[in-house]
């Protein structure tokens, strides 16, 4: 997965990689009102985005990036990983003035649940 910063003609001025040894995928992203870019997502194993890593706990767990395009640059601010033991599945994300809302799906073989996270 990927985040691209590209000027109102559509040319490239940055890209931020997800490097990830197994899958990582985007799911969701939202800007917030101090132009920042949430962006929501899945992975297994491992992540890393600028020098930023995190470890899931289990199988599939949720990741939640903030990026900061500062000029012609994407500046990765913060990387937040979150699940257990089991498969977290994301599904949305939405924002308030102050709060972050996370849809996700989480899962095991006897038994799953909807869940919603606020940060």
């Amino acid at each position: 997965s990927f985040v691209l910063l590209v000027d109102s003609e559509f040319n490239l001025l940055d890209k931020k990689l997800f490097d990830s040894s197994v899958v990582c995928t985007v799911v969701d992203a939202v800007l917030t009102s101090e132009n920042e870019l949430l962006v929501l997502g899945n992975y297994n194993s491992d992540i890393s985005i600028s020098g930023l890593q995190i470890r899931a706990k289990g199988e599939s767990d949720l990741f939640l990036a903030l990026f900061k395009g500062v000029g012609n640059k994407v500046d990765t601010k913060k990387l937040l990983g979150f699940g257990g033991r089991f498969d977290e599945i994301a599904s949305a994300l939405a924002i308030d003035s102050d709060k972050i809302f996370i849809c996700s799906i989480s899962f095991n073989i006897k038994k799953f649940r909807n869940m919603i996270i606020f940060f």
